[in-house]
């Protein structure tokens, strides 16, 4: 069953097809990042005017766990194959 979880300062989406999700507000600092095994997934940062750019984006591989450091804003998760869970959280305290 899709569903998308938006909790705090990350977001789960679990068993989603494969579509642009968001935008959501991160409020900056270390992210876990991880997709799962059967998909690929993209982080996009939303630009102040609600334009987006690839420039700002990061990808990541099915079945990986990345930490990235984010500036705060807006974002978009892209899921490339789905379905897939693509999970972005923040790690409290740093890294």
């Amino acid at each position: 069953m899709a569903q998308t979880i938006v909790e705090g300062d990350g977001v789960f989406l679990s068993a989603q097809p494969a579509a642009t999700y968001g935008p959501f507000k991160l409020l900056g600092g270390y992210y876990g990042v991880s997709v799962g095994a059967a998909g690929t997934g993209q982080l996009q940062k939303v630009n102040a005017d609600g334009s987006t750019s690839n420039v700002n984006a990061t990808a990541f591989a099915s079945a990986t766990y990345n930490v990235v450091q984010l500036s705060p804003g807006m974002y978009n998760v892209i899921i490339g194959t789905a379905p897939t869970d693509v999970g972005v959280s923040k790690i409290k305290g740093g890294v």
